[in-house]
């Protein structure tokens, strides 16, 4: 229709764009049970310095379909079975097209079905051990079926006629160096770091810091969304690393943590040490406001700067005048 002038192309990514941040949203909620808390964890994923390649380059658009497709999934089956619906011929048709279409977009959405294994562990676990046979039965028709089709679309992908295959750029190589380089990488942009500046123990702090945060506090959307921040990197971090860009399913989880953890520790904040009755729910107090403002001057001035952090576990360099 517009021949080969761009700009059609870019609004319609720029539209894809502000649905993600929608799609983020309902499924933090649903995740949650917390209208604050989506809105900071889409607030988080709305706009990222180093994920430029996403508002600028026309050939991340498979990079932004697959988060849309990917969490649409995610919010499709942890909607119904949030509230307990069961899945009809209908609903599993339209599971398996949103699957489907995710698998299509980008590779990395092949996650999907770990994921929804992860959430249904922490939100439905079994409730004994002798029960563990019947848990992976009971209501999980959906998701086996997920896991057959990702595991034959994995399949697929590396038996066919693949013109990635001998490409240099895409080469797997399941290493501890190849996992932690990328990681660096990855971090390094996430968190506005000097490029590749990210050293192997820092990377374990980081990650593990989520699994640590989430098993303190007990709460298992902080546990889900760091299953979503450990997992969802692994297609990327064992290929040579690409931009932020390619981290934007893992950033999405990076985004709930952030966002539910910032209003879960005011909350305890406000119980535990100043002995205050709870926040009316669905209100805009003035904490709320205060939390959400804070939250947008930190993001500001977090991303307008490039943060040199060394990560020296102890300095040898002599002091002077020793």
């Amino acid at each position: 229709l517009a021949g080969f002038h761009p700009r059609p192309f870019r609004v319609v990514s720029y539209l894809l764009l502000a649905l993600n941040i929608v799609v983020l949203y309902r499924f933090a909620k649903h995740l949650t049970g917390s209208t604050e808390m989506a809105y900071l964890s889409a607030f988080a994923i709305a706009f990222h310095r180093r994920a430029e390649d996403l508002y600028r380059n026309n050939g991340t658009l498979y990079d932004v379909l697959c988060f849309f497709f990917t969490y649409s999934t995610l919010l499709f089956y942890v909607s119904r079975r949030h509230r307990g619906l069961p899945f009809t011929w209908k609903h599993m048709l339209a599971f398996y097209a949103l699957l489907t279409l995710a698998l299509n977009s980008k590779e990395v959405a092949v996650v999907i079905p770990a994921l929804l294994w992860c959430y249904e562990l922490i939100y439905a676990p079994p409730r004994s051990l002798g029960a563990i046979g019947r848990w992976f039965i009971d209501r999980k028709l959906p998701l086996w079926f997920a896991s057959l089709v990702t595991i034959a679309a994995v399949f697929g992908k590396m038996s066919g006629e693949n013109p990635f295959k001998n490409n240099g750029a895409y080469a797997l190589s399941f290493t501890w160096k190849q996992f932690f380089e990328a990681s660096n990488h990855y971090l390094s942009d996430l968190f506005c770091n000097a490029p590749d500046k990210v050293p192997p123990f820092a990377v374990v702090l980081a990650l593990g810091s989520l699994v640590v945060i989430a098993a303190i506090t007990r709460q298992r959307y902080l546990l889900f969304s760091a299953c979503i921040a450990l997992l969802a990197p692994l297609p990327v971090v064992f290929i040579p690393p690409r931009g932020l860009f390619a981290y934007t399913i893992a950033w999405g989880g990076w985004a709930i943590f952030a966002g539910s953890f910032l209003v879960f520790g005011r909350d305890w904040l406000w119980r535990v040490i100043w002995h205050r009755r709870p926040l009316p729910p669905h209100t805009l107090e003035p904490e709320r406001v205060f939390l959400f403002l804070i939250a947008f001057v930190a993001m500001v001035q977090f991303q307008n700067h490039t943060w040199p952090i060394e990560w020296v576990v102890w300095n040898t360099t002599p002091m002077r005048g020793m």
